[in-house]
């Protein structure tokens, strides 16, 4: 009897641990589907809030197809900016699902990639080996300099059949200047995210323009554009390491004059411009 007891015990604890066991392996399963574009445009053809989606995004290993082409059939979905945003400055591994919110990198997701000589890593008070995600630095020879964003504003000229919008930052030249025609720039924004543009000089007033927005109104109609022109944009080649930074550079030499990169934090409320000028 004893003998049968002692079975029957160890039978049962046999069966409980091959449950946890089948729980554990469905869990798994379950934690390691990798979010795609068509994974983002179901749940939101399916009625799931942007803060929902959201919250996958960033919990989730994805790999998402930014290219242009996907881009705009994202927005033609219906899939708002935000989340085309995060698609956009998500890591392409496994490591999103090991780190509940983005808002605080560890040290290790931070660094730069090794294709970046340890010179330059430790340099600058060590601010190369902890970048932070919303600052964009130039990588000047062994140093990471930090640039100063200016927030600005978008300033709307109304007449009686026309209108134009521009951001206006004071100064008809940068503090920051550099003499290297082809800089490299390190940033966690995608080059999407932070264009790079010229700035104009003010003709009149000490200050420095980009033109964002147009439009002509007549009795029976008008056309209007929004945002930073072709011609105000800079063409630049970008490589993305694996710790989710950019490294960013003009895909053609700068002439000298002042520059830019630009995120704007709505169509028309402001942002944020990293500044420049090239001598």
């Amino acid at each position: 009897m004893r003998t049968s007891n002692i079975f029957w015990r160890a039978l049962g604890a046999v069966l409980v641990l091959a449950g946890f066991l089948m729980v554990g392996g469905t869990s798994s399963a379950v934690a390691q589907e990798v979010l795609t574009n068509d994974s983002v445009i179901s749940m939101v053809k399916g009625g799931l809030g942007e803060a929902v989606v959201l919250a996958r995004i960033r919990s989730s290993p994805a790999n998402f197809d930014t290219s242009t082409n996907s881009l705009l059939a994202l927005k033609k979905a219906g899939v708002s900016d935000k989340v085309i945003e995060a698609m956009v400055s998500a890591p392409r591994s496994g490591a999103a699902a090991a780190a509940p919110t983005p808002a605080a990198p560890s040290a290790a997701a931070s660094a730069p990639s090794p294709s970046v000589s340890a010179a330059a890593r430790n340099s600058a008070g060590g601010a190369a080996a902890t970048l932070p995600r919303d600052s964009i630095f130039h990588l000047n020879g062994a140093n990471y300099v930090e640039m100063q964003p200016q927030v600005v504003e978008i300033e709307v000229s109304n007449a009686v059949f026309s209108s134009k919008s521009d951001v206006v930052l004071g100064g008809r030249r940068a503090e920051y200047r550099i003499t290297d025609k082809q800089p490299q720039f390190y940033s966690y924004f995608a080059p999407t995210e932070a264009l790079l543009v010229k700035l104009k000089p003010g003709d009149k007033k000490n200050d420095r323009n980009l033109k964002m927005g147009s439009g002509g109104y007549h009795p029976y109609g008008g056309s209007s554009r929004q945002g930073v022109r072709s011609e105000d944009r800079i063409a630049v080649k970008s490589e993305r390491e694996a710790n989710g930074f950019y490294r960013i550079s003009p895909s053609s030499p700068l002439p000298a004059g002042e520059y830019g990169f630009i995120v704007l934090s709505g169509a028309t409320a402001g942002g944020r411009m990293f500044d420049f000028g090239v001598d």
